[in-house]
């Protein structure tokens, strides 16, 4: 799973909020947006990590399956899955 960041960084008289994404292949930096103060910037920021920490993005492994930590479909029921409500 990608560990997700922000930083904000003053540029061109407004502040800028980046998104950083390290995976297996590095680290990439995405500008996501301009705001006029420092404090708009900030609070943008710790909206956008919180987000994409809360969210799980299912991994596909070179195997065809995914890995442990990934999120099932929701209303699609496992087979497989002992708990599993057979009523529907």
């Amino acid at each position: 799973m990608p560990e997700v960041s922000t930083e904000v960084v003053a540029e061109h008289g407004q502040w800028a909020v980046y998104l950083l994404v390290l995976g297996p292949d590095g680290v990439d930096r995405r500008r996501l947006a301009g705001y006029r103060s420092a404090s708009l910037a900030r609070t943008a920021a710790r909206v956008v990590e919180r987000s994409a920490n809360r969210r799980r993005v299912p991994v596909e492994e070179p195997d065809g399956t995914r890995d442990a930590g990934s999120v099932k479909d929701e209303g699609k029921a496992d087979p497989e899955d002992p708990d599993r409500d057979e009523t529907g």
